[in-house]
Formats: C-alpha cells, sequence, structure tokens
C-alpha cells in the first residue's frame, strides 16, 4: 500500500521522488525476504518462487477509469526462481494472473469449476 499512497498523495510518476522513494522502500523489503528464504538451511532442496504483482498504474494522483487509460491498464507481474522463466514477456499479465500461477508452482491441477480468472505466467512448465 505504500507506494499506491505515495502516487495518491504525490502522483504516479517517475519523476516524483516520494514516488520512486516508496518503490524504492517495497524493493528493499523484497530484497530483506529473497535474503531470509535463500538463508535457509534447506533452501538448496526447495522450490521457492517469489511473486511481486501490481494491481494497477496510475496518472497523475489517480487511477479512476483505467480501464480507458494505458497508464492505469498496465500492471505488472514479477516471477523469480529456479522454475521461472528468464526474460521478459510481451503478453499483458494482471492481479488474477498470481493465483493460477502460485498452484501451478505447487502442481495443483487447476479445475474449470474453480472459474479462475487468470492463468499461469511466467513458468518453465
Amino acid at each position: 500500500g505504500e507506494v499506491d499512497g505515495a502516487g495518491h498523495a504525490h502522483g504516479f510518476h517517475p519523476t516524483v521522488p516520494q514516488y520512486i522513494a516508496a518503490i524504492e522502500i517495497v524493493d528493499a523489503n523484497i530484497g530483506k525476504l529473497v535474503t531470509a528464504i535463500k538463508s535457509r538451511p534447506q533452501f538448496e532442496k526447495e522450490d521457492w518462487l517469489t511473486i511481486v504483482c501490481t494491481d494497477h498504474g496510475g496518472k497523475g494522483t489517480g487511477h479512476g477509469g483505467g480501464h480507458e487509460v494505458p497508464e492505469i491498464r498496465t500492471t505488472f507481474l514479477i516471477v523469480s526462481g529456479p522454475a521461472a522463466k528468464q526474460g521478459t514477456s510481451s503478453t499483458p499479465t494482471w492481479q488474477v494472473d498470481v493465483v493460477p500461477t502460485a498452484l501451478t508452482h505447487l502442481n495443483a491441477k487447476l479445475s474449470p469449476a474453480w472459474e479462475l480468472d487468470g492463468h499461469a505466467v511466467g513458468l518453465k512448465k
């Protein structure tokens, strides 16, 4: 919520120092989490997947009407770990892709009865 709050208060743009500072804090926290995971005694035998996602972009200090505004509609989803494909994708990703991605990584058989909107992304398998 820190990045979203900074965007609403000061603007969703890379030229806004408060916005960049909030992104840097979140980045540092993710780095601490990844460091903690890698320091686990059994890490080399474990199969971790880190997923980072945003639910929307922003323009000015808002994100209303996002379906019509590319800066608001554009999101990112990062999938990292040994099971992740390397590189970038030109295929749009959405917040709804997080659950199918995590479940696929955990070898769960996705059921159409669950009516999931997203699909698994960024995985080698």
